[in-house]
């Protein structure tokens, strides 16, 4: 219990710091669980996005609303298809949340616009937080293609 209280101290301040310097910007948090760092780090201007499997989102949704800013998408990371809601950022840098390194690679490829599905070409200015990660990197926006 105590590394799950220290690693939500230290994911929650990355976001806290990430929004500090994007206070409109759009996190997305994968394998979100029944997580609640929406409730606690929200800015009022950011954009939120919990991502998990369908049966786990279904079950969030008995004890959490969407709003305008916060949303569920009831998808698998590697369905590239949970990527579209993203389109409409206008430009906001994104912060992406995982509770392990897993995917990085995937999604920085898909952050530059190279494996989007037809017709979702888009690059995304992409941020990493991991556990175990160098959070100084991870903080960094990818540049543009």
């Amino acid at each position: 219990l105590v590394l799950i209280a220290v690693r939500t101290k230290v994911f929650d301040g990355c976001v806290r710091a990430f929004l500090a310097r994007a206070p409109r910007g759009v996190v997305v948090n994968l394998g979100c669980g029944l997580d609640t760092r929406f409730a606690r780090v929200d800015n009022g201007t950011c954009r939120w996005y919990d991502l998990d499997l369908p049966e786990v989102i279904a079950f969030k949704r008995r004890f959490f609303k969407e709003t305008p800013r916060f949303h569920f998408i009831a998808s698998s990371v590697l369905d590239l298809e949970w990527m579209d809601p993203l389109r409409d950022r206008r430009g906001r840098p994104v912060l992406v949340l995982a509770k392990v390194r897993t995917h990085e690679g995937q999604l920085r490829r898909m952050g530059r616009g190279e494996q989007h599905p037809a017709g979702t070409q888009h690059a995304l200015h992409l941020a990493f937080v991991y556990e175990g990660a160098d959070v100084r990197r991870c903080l960094q926006p990818v540049a543009e293609p």
